[in-house]
């Protein structure tokens, strides 16, 4: 393995035990008994057991930002081990996915963005970040927002904005709610997607036990 190579497996794998302390590090988190966890973003959230989930964002993310370091990502993800970065190394990624068995247009996903690299916006708050939101949805014309209004909700005693509408696919349209906070200087989006309301209702409840 080249000097380059040994470097970035040193920064790649910071491995740590299995508790809840915060870390300084970016952490894409991972499931330990029944419960996703989540280091960085301070996250616990108990699962419901009859749902399907994807804790191997990071391997993803590792094989399409450093490809010859994916086998050994692999590896690591396979010890139940937490892949870590430098947050300053990390512009975005889909962090963790929670889906209805049988049914991924039902389903919950927590995608990470670090607003330092956000191109052509300066955004150092949630109202910043916001405004960048509302203007990134009226740029994509797949997604068309119920209201250009959003109001502020708490998820596990985080303080988060919320905005709702509907995403349009190849012979579909999706219902989905938007949750919106900072964290660490990521802004951290919950995604919710259903085929309906009564869809996006059933997500809700499982945002109950997800805490800070």
């Amino acid at each position: 393995m080249s000097i380059k190579k040994s470097i970035l497996a040193i920064i790649l794998l910071v491995i740590t035990s299995c508790n809840t302390t915060k870390s300084d590090n970016f952490d894409w988190g991972y499931v330990v008994d029944g419960s996703y966890e989540n280091k960085f973003f301070g996250i616990d959230w108990e699962l419901p057991t009859d749902w399907q989930y994807d804790d191997t964002l990071a391997q993803q993310w590792t094989k399409s930002s450093y490809p010859e370091m994916y086998p050994l990502a692999e590896k690591v993800y396979d010890m139940k081990q937490r892949i870590k970065m430098p947050p300053e190394q990390v512009k975005e990624s889909i962090i963790f996915k929670l889906f209805k068995s049988q049914n991924q247009n039902s389903s919950i996903v927590l995608y990470a963005e670090n607003i330092s690299t956000i191109k052509g916006a300066q955004v150092s708050n949630l109202d910043d970040y916001m405004q960048q939101a509302l203007k990134e949805a009226k740029e994509n014309k797949q997604i068309a927002l119920d209201s250009e209004d959003y109001e502020s909700e708490r998820i596990g005693g985080t303080k988060f904005y919320k905005l709702t509408g509907q995403i349009k696919v190849p012979n579909q349209v999706i219902v989905q709610h938007y949750y919106f906070t900072i964290i660490n200087n990521f802004g951290l989006t919950v995604i919710l997607s259903a085929n309906d309301n009564a869809g996006i209702a059933e997500l809700e409840e499982k945002l109950e036990t997800l805490s800070f």
